[in-house]
């Protein structure tokens, strides 16, 4: 479940973010929590018994992260672009 949630989300950002990087961040995350729950939930409708804990960690738990984890990529990426890293430019 966790590998096809963040397989959806770099799937998702990677295609959209040169349509729109917030967006891209925004969907992909959505799109992650979206993959996840629904897996967590056919691992429940197969009657096998998962801790409240656990589906709350693999459910909504990821929708706050993946959004915190996409804001600090956004971030990063914005810095490295400044830097020139990106463009293959050096600075200075």
């Amino acid at each position: 479940v966790v590998m096809a949630g963040n397989a959806t989300l770099c799937l998702a950002f990677g295609l959209l973010y040169r349509v729109n990087k917030y967006a891209a961040a925004g969907a992909g995350s959505l799109l992650k929590f979206l993959v996840m729950t629904a897996g967590m939930k056919l691992i429940v409708a197969s009657k096998v018994k998962v801790p409240p804990v656990v589906m709350a960690s693999l459910t909504i738990t990821q929708l706050y992260t993946a959004l915190i984890g996409t804001g600090v990529a956004l971030l990063v990426l914005q810095a490295l672009d400044r830097t020139g890293v990106l463009s293959g430019r050096k600075s200075g």
